[in-house]
């Protein structure tokens, strides 16, 4: 797999986070306006990116995606931003997730199952590689009945 996933230990308060990103829109803030049309656009490349099985370019959407997150309200943490640029050689793009509250961060790497590689690079961070799998048929859901109630059954 080439998506991997960083636990950083470096959470951000995402109340906060969050409370600025409103103040900063409802300022009608013409940079922010155009990064949030930027945000939409970029979704959309990332959807064809997806299609085409391009990795490079998804990567490259989702290092766009964290660029336009921290125009919103900056605030990346000076351990991932010393993170990402020992990773940058070794991965095609990366994006905190969320709001920041999980402090974990997603990245998509130039080779497949470059583990060995991300945890030497990352040997003197106080960090947390996971292994990631991502079920090619997606998302499964499926409902079973319960038992009914004793005072239904007869």
């Amino acid at each position: 797999t080439r998506l991997a996933l960083i636990y950083t230990g470096k959470t951000r308060l995402a109340r906060n986070l969050l409370q600025d990103v409103l103040r900063r829109w409802y300022s009608a803030n013409t940079a922010i306006v155009a990064n949030v049309d930027a945000l939409v656009a970029n979704a959309h490349t990332m959807r064809e990116a997806l299609l085409a099985g391009d990795i490079a370019a998804v990567g490259t959407s989702l290092s766009a995606y964290w660029e336009q997150k921290k125009l919103m309200c900056d605030a990346e943490p000076a351990a991932v931003t010393r993170m990402l640029a020992k990773l940058r050689p070794l991965i095609h793009g990366a994006t905190l997730c969320g709001a920041g509250g999980g402090g974990f961060m997603a990245l998509i790497t130039k080779e497949p199952n470059a583990d060995a590689a991300i945890a030497a690079a990352l040997r003197e961070e106080e960090c947390v590689l996971h292994r990631v799998n991502v079920h090619e048929r997606g998302l499964c859901t499926w409902f079973e009945k319960a038992d009914a109630p004793a005072a239904e059954e007869q």
